[in-house]
């Protein structure tokens, strides 16, 4: 009844011809097509469209379903930091906390951590953000920031530390932050 719908959505999907894979899956959903599959498929696509709270609808809809595949395929592995993602660009950061949380014990991307950081801090919740901005630095694609990027983090990871007192921590991330950018002012004034 569906399957051809799928099978071309899918393939759509695959050749990135988006729009058209949208249409043979919704097609494919209208007839009675349930699957963490299509609707992950539907979510992506709606998400790379622009189309973020379309996106969250569906991907609200494969979370339902997801927990059926095994644990390490891929779509369960990664459905926090999708949905994370999708929440975050429709402006829905409180609710993208809980994915984000979820996303950051499995994960070390920098985005994930440095927004969950973010979030941290402005809930004043300076350990856990000290915590987490001290796994971006070490995350492996921190390597695509510039050096002023990763002196930012540096400079935060010291604030943090001063203001939980440990002074000498302190120091030792505000002196990071002047040999990443060696024009880092805001470190050198703080390091006097």
């Amino acid at each position: 009844r569906f399957d051809s719908l799928v099978e071309e959505g899918f393939r759509s999907y695959d050749a990135t011809n988006l729009t058209q894979a949208i249409d043979f899956l919704q097609k494919a959903v209208a007839q009675g097509a349930t699957s963490p599959f299509i609707y992950m498929k539907l979510a992506a696509a709606y998400e790379y469209l622009g189309n973020f709270y379309t996106a969250t609808q569906y991907y609200r809809l494969a979370e339902k379903e997801i927990a059926t595949l095994p644990d390490t395929h891929d779509y369960r592995v990664h459905f926090n930091e999708h949905m994370a993602r999708a929440l975050i660009k429709n402006n829905q950061f409180d609710e993208a906390m809980p994915y984000l949380e979820k996303a950051a014990q499995t994960s070390d991307e920098y985005w994930i951590l440095s927004i969950l950081a973010d979030r941290y801090i402005k809930a004043n919740n300076i350990t856990a953000a000290r915590d987490t901005l001290l796994r971006a630095v070490q995350a492996p694609s921190i390597q695509a920031l510039n050096p002023k990027d990763i002196a930012g983090l540096y400079l935060t990871i010291g604030k943090l530390y001063v203001n939980e007192g440990n002074i000498p921590e302190s120091k030792r991330y505000l002196t990071y932050a002047t040999q990443t950018d060696p024009e880092n002012k805001a470190a050198k004034e703080l390091l006097r």
